[in-house]
């Protein structure tokens, strides 16, 4: 194929493969996020995507062969990754390990003369991840690793939404969802015992924080690419999102909403 054919053929299937993310995530879809998925893929964890993932592999393979340029942000954001996944310990099993293996000898050829030095995980980095909910890991790890600040605090109060969705049935956004999922009269979802004083204040100060948050902290960041972001400051709002997220999936359903 020649170089534009294969550009228009990988341009149809990132295009299937962003529509089936975005079905299940509503976080921003791009090469970071291509990058993390298809080191998931490669190293046994993560199959969901599989067949789009593997034939958007083989067709950049094809158009770095036939132009003789290499993908270099594509790689760069890979060898993030897998080294991530083997620090962590995520990577089980002889096959998953041979490939995974192989798929470092792979990236290493690939960027054999960039200049880009590896960013490496540090004991800071460790530590945070550790501090992390799942839904926060999933969203925002990747762009908060590969240094996409904005998009790492954007995606993570977006999980916040699509976690209130997943745990209620509603798809309502923003305020509305909030204060329909934890309203005292009828939540759908109970932080604390509302029978009482006390927990009828988390009920209710947990639904403005969460309000709040979508107010000051993820419609702001889909409304501009300007930032004062630092990794620390972004750190400190993934904590807070995880926090969030925690409360929310260690809550009690109380009803299911109506039809």
């Amino acid at each position: 194929m020649t170089p534009q054919e294969l550009r228009i053929r990988i341009g149809a299937v990132r295009a299937d493969l962003k529509a089936a993310y975005q079905a299940n995530h509503r976080t921003t879809f791009d090469v970071i996020v291509e990058a993390h998925l298809h080191c998931r893929k490669v190293a046994g964890i993560d199959s969901q995507y599989g067949e789009l993932i593997d034939t958007l592999a083989e067709l950049e393979l094809q158009l770095e062969s036939v132009t003789a340029r290499i993908l270099l942000p594509y790689w760069r954001a890979r060898r993030i990754f897998v080294a991530d996944l083997i620090e962590s310990g995520a990577v089980r099993g002889e096959e998953n390990i041979e490939r995974t293996a192989t798929f470092m000898r792979l990236i290493d050829e690939k960027l054999a003369g960039d200049a880009t030095p590896a960013a490496e995980s540090s004991g800071e980095d460790d530590y945070l991840l550790g501090l992390l909910h799942p839904a926060i890991i999933d969203s925002s790890w990747p762009q908060y690793r590969t240094g996409h600040l904005r998009d790492a605090v954007f995606n993570a109060f977006v999980a916040i939404g699509d976690l209130l969705r997943t745990l209620t049935g509603l798809t309502l956004d923003g305020k509305p969802l909030v204060e329909q999922a934890l309203s005292l009269q009828s939540p759908l979802l109970v932080l604390s015992a509302i029978d009482t004083e006390s927990g009828r204040n988390d009920q209710v100060g947990f639904m403005q924080i969460i309000s709040g948050a979508f107010t000051g902290i993820r419609n702001p960041k889909a409304h501009s690419l300007q930032h004062d972001l630092t990794p620390q400051k972004v750190a400190q709002y993934l904590v807070f999102a995880s926090l969030l997220a925690r409360r929310l999936t260690e809550a009690s359903n109380a009803q299911s909403p109506e039809a």
